[in-house]
């Protein structure tokens, strides 16, 4: 059994957007206020729930919600990531605590030459549909809570999807000018390996 801490942080932005989340979950059999509370349910169960997400919601709505979610939402995470003393710190230990929240996708920091690399895989058993959304909150999300809790305005060098490219790629303009590729054999956020022991605001001296 694992709490649903990242559908939470989703349907939180659902609301804040004015979506009534039980509208979205109608005919699931788990109410929002379940979710709120964090009670937790079996990964098949969020599996499922995503499925449900992913088909009920608009396209361009996972990296809207990546783009605007806050941290906080993550919880204990949210905590830990803010006492990170580097990013590079800030990325090991996102990679370490999403496991024991039950994040839909695990991840791993890779360094090679002059770039770092968040790659992400699933670790439920995700549907095509759920295992895009996951990854475009993921993704999409990724660098803004970077920004957001380090105090550094740091770019992607490229986004790289694990899905081959949609007939309309609307959706992804949002982050642009970054260039996106498709169909990579993981999900991947790339940035620049000198940014990786910049000190988090909170921890200059």
């Amino acid at each position: 059994m694992e709490k649903p801490v990242k559908l939470r942080a989703d349907l939180l932005y659902l609301a804040k957007i004015g979506r009534e989340p039980d509208e979205v979950l109608e005919g699931t059999g788990v109410a929002f206020e379940q979710i709120d509370a964090l009670r937790p349910m079996a990964p098949a169960r969020i599996a499922e729930l995503y499925d449900v997400l992913a088909g009920r919601l608009p396209d361009d709505f996972a990296i809207r919600c990546g783009l605007a979610t806050r941290y906080q939402y993550m919880g204990l995470l949210g905590y830990r990531l803010q006492n990170s003393g580097s990013i590079r710190e800030l990325l090991e230990t996102w990679n370490r605590y999403s496991i024991v929240i039950g994040y839909p996708l695990s991840s791993s920091l890779e360094v090679t030459g002059e770039c770092w690399s968040l790659v992400f895989r699933p670790r439920l058993s995700l549907t095509p549909r759920a295992l895009r959304f996951c990854m475009e909150t993921s993704m999409a999300g990724s660098i803004r809570a970077i920004r957001a809790i380090s105090g550094h305005a740091i770019a992607a060098v490229r986004y790289v999807f694990p899905f081959p490219a949609p007939d309309d790629l609307t959706r992804y303009s949002p982050l642009a000018p970054t260039p996106i590729l498709f169909g990579g054999g993981a999900g991947c956020v790339v940035g620049r390996a000198e940014d990786l022991e910049r000190r988090l605001a909170a921890h200059d001296e």
